[in-house]
């Protein structure tokens, strides 16, 4: 059985990365931009440069990277699907079909860049 893609969408709703196998690639150029497990999230050289305490994710060095909260999605056609908000410097800045550990992983990787779209209010 095959893992399924989990997508990361910004607040203009353009899919910007995805993750499968517990690797986060950026969508337009398949840039893959590091690692995930347990709650460990990696760079590209396979070095720790985040850690994961609850619903929240930090740098090595303690400072707070954010934080993912359970939301309600409803489609288009009436369907409500769970979600995670990602939280950026105390605003949301995207949404991530996964779990917790993947929306913190977006946000240790696209976090600043999601931040400075336009869409995100503080």
């Amino acid at each position: 059985m095959s893992e399924p893609k989990l997508i990361i969408v910004d607040n203009l709703k353009q899919i910007v990365a995805w993750t499968k196998f517990g690797v986060m690639w950026r969508n337009e150029t398949h840039e893959r931009l590091g690692s995930f497990y347990d709650n460990v999230i990696c760079d590209n050289d396979d070095k720790q440069i985040a850690y994961i305490k609850g619903c929240e994710v930090f740098s090595m060095a303690g400072e707070m990277l954010g934080q993912v909260k359970d939301i309600v999605v409803t489609t288009d056609d009436g369907l409500e699907l769970n979600r995670k908000s990602l939280i950026f410097n105390g605003r949301a800045v995207g949404v991530s079909s996964g779990d917790t550990l993947v929306g913190l992983a977006a946000l240790v990787f696209l976090g600043k860049e999601l931040s400075a779209q336009k869409g995100v209010e503080d």
